[in-house]
């Protein structure tokens, strides 16, 4: 019975490759296939609570060289950890991860994203909204963590000239409001960076009758609340998620690097205005997470940004949220 069996088997085997001889596999040839030459939708579910909040990608820019970015860093041991990491330190891809809050009652956006006119490789907020099933329309809620072309820059449809959300109510520091419409922004930047200013202004105006100015540590709806972090911008907030027991603290830019900032939160970042003032409100943020254990959600975070603060030594480090295929 066994030679039989060996006998069956060969013949079954000689018949399958001759087969497979006969008709070749679909993806032999190298000309068979048009590469597709764009990346997916970039959006990112999971639960808050009763929450479901939703990491969507607007891009990513292109910045360097870092030894520029970090200005305070030793330039050798921030090439080096670049390096090490597998990272061009001339030009450093900076992800930009808005954070969308769905309570139920309302759609909260945390943050516009670049719009056209930044960067070429950014301004696909919309786009990756649509993809994940959001009509712009229907958000209701726009909570900006401060003023930069990356974050506010998304507010105006420049082809239109109309806010790209047009049903919704804007929350903005008002020491934000007032830097960027005032005076101070012009005075406190140097010239290069007046068309920045600009920029920013040519989106804050036409929302003015529908941007609240609010304080610091206020709630603008139920579960979404402002948290005074500034540094990076005189008005820069965080915005603490909670629901339930389960809680989230949108970072913004008090973070801006996954790979330098968690092993050094001591070197500045070249946009931040008050450096000083920024590393101080970092440490005070990474502190109260890692004890706490809130996950965190970082606009310059690897993609989709989400994880937890840890520390290591006098130091700290990032632990990234595993990819889930269910709420």
């Amino acid at each position: 019975m066994s030679i039989t069996l060996s006998r069956r088997s060969a013949f079954i085997a000689a018949g399958a490759a001759a087969t497979v001889a006969a008709v070749p596999w679909r993806g032999a040839r190298a000309d068979s296939h048009v590469a597709a030459g764009a990346q997916a939708p970039g959006f990112f579910r999971f639960r808050v609570g009763d929450f479901e909040v939703m990491s969507v990608s607007d891009g990513h820019l292109e910045v360097g060289p870092a030894t520029g970015i970090v200005p305070n860093a030793p330039e050798q041991e921030l090439i080096d950890l670049l390096r090490r990491h597998h990272r061009d330190p001339d030009a450093v891809a900076v992800q930009t991860n808005v954070t969308l809050i769905n309570t139920g009652d309302h759609l909260v956006l945390a943050d516009t994203g670049s719009g056209a006119n930044f960067q070429e490789t950014a301004g696909r907020l919309v786009t990756n909204l649509r993809a994940a099933g959001i009509d712009p329309a229907d958000i209701d809620t726009v909570v900006l963590t401060h003023g930069h072309p990356d974050h506010a820059w998304g507010i105006i449809d420049d082809a239109t000239g109309e806010p790209r959300f047009p049903n919704a109510n804007y929350y903005v520091r008002e020491t934000e409001w007032a830097f960027w419409t005032g005076d101070a922004s012009l005075q406190a930047l140097p010239e290069q960076f007046h068309g920045m200013v600009m920029g920013t202004r040519g989106n804050l105006g036409p929302i003015a009758d529908r941007a609240e100015r609010v304080a610091a540590d206020v709630e603008i709806v139920p579960g979404v609340r402002v948290v005074d972090t500034p540094g990076h911008t005189p008005g820069h907030v965080s915005i603490h998620i909670s629901s339930g027991d389960q809680q989230l603290l949108c970072l913004g830019d008090t973070i801006t690097s996954d790979l330098i900032t968690f092993r050094h939160p001591e070197w500045y970042f070249a946009f931040d205005m008050d450096p000083e003032q920024a590393v101080a409100t970092r440490r005070r943020l990474f502190d109260q997470v890692a004890t706490d254990g809130i996950p965190v959600i970082g606009y310059h975070l690897t993609f989709p940004g989400v994880g937890y603060v840890m520390r290591d030594g006098d130091a700290y480090a990032w632990a990234p949220m595993d990819w889930r295929w269910d709420l």
